[in-house]
């Protein structure tokens, strides 16, 4: 599962870690057998899961100054014809 022809069909690598630390560390083992701990693995890991979302795809939320600059992006992208045809309505 290590070797690279096996790695790249695993979705979650981070699993690799903890198969890694189960392998290696018999402490590990027992700290896992505590519910409090999976939870608190469990957490961690959607929040890591959480915040590398966010980094590479944004969080959805516009900041004001994205927003002004949308709104002007807007006005400037109309073409001609729409801005002089509200401009000869408004006369």
């Amino acid at each position: 599962w290590s070797e690279p022809k096996y790695s790249r069909y695993i979705t979650y690598p981070h699993c690799l870690y903890f198969l890694d630390l189960l392998i290696i560390n018999d402490s590990v083992c027992r700290e896992l057998a505590q519910v409090s701990f999976r939870n608190f693995c469990h957490q961690q890991q959607y929040y890591a899961w959480q915040n590398r979302f966010a980094t590479l795809y944004g969080t959805g939320e516009k900041t004001e100054e994205e927003e002004e600059e949308g709104a002007t992006n807007m006005i400037a992208d109309q073409p001609d014809g729409a801005s002089t045809a509200t401009a000869g309505a408004d006369s």
